[in-house]
């Protein structure tokens, strides 16, 4: 599982966010457990999956807002999550994710990325926002 903190820079990657300001990303790794520079045992924060395991609920409450584009967050916008989909209907919207981020989901993760965005009656900012929250919410995203 990633460690907090890469899968915080792994959001920023796929998503080409450019921070101007890191307060975003030292606040969004407080509440998961790695602010940078804060453990105070000189051996760093633990890489094992178990350290990290228990942190799910922040996980996705943050891949939530940061989907939405709420502030606290970064600028992810609706336009940009939209480019994201290179025009792509939402029948084709989990493969437009997959594509975005260079592959590596799951064919169990994109079929419920894709039932999901299946169940809007709409092409909606609300819709496109929740997809990528699953995105970074699932299990092949959590992963290296």
């Amino acid at each position: 599982m990633k460690r907090p903190f890469h899968w915080v820079v792994s959001m920023y990657r796929v998503t080409g966010v450019d921070l101007d300001d890191p307060s975003a990303t030292i606040w969004e790794t407080w509440r998961l457990g790695q602010t940078p520079f804060q453990w105070a045992p000189p051996n760093g924060y633990p890489d094992v999956e178990g350290a990290w395991a228990s942190n799910l609920l922040p996980r996705w409450s943050n891949a939530a807002g940061y989907a939405a584009g709420w502030p606290g967050s970064t600028d992810f916008e609706p336009d940009e999550r939209r480019a994201m989909l290179a025009g792509a209907p939402k029948e084709h919207w989990a493969r437009a994710i997959h594509a975005a981020r260079g592959g590596g989901f799951s064919g169990t993760d994109l079929a419920v990325i894709q039932d999901h965005a299946d169940g809007f009656s709409s092409e909606s900012n609300q819709a496109v926002s929740e997809c990528f929250e699953l995105a970074f919410s699932s299990p092949s995203f959590l992963r290296y």
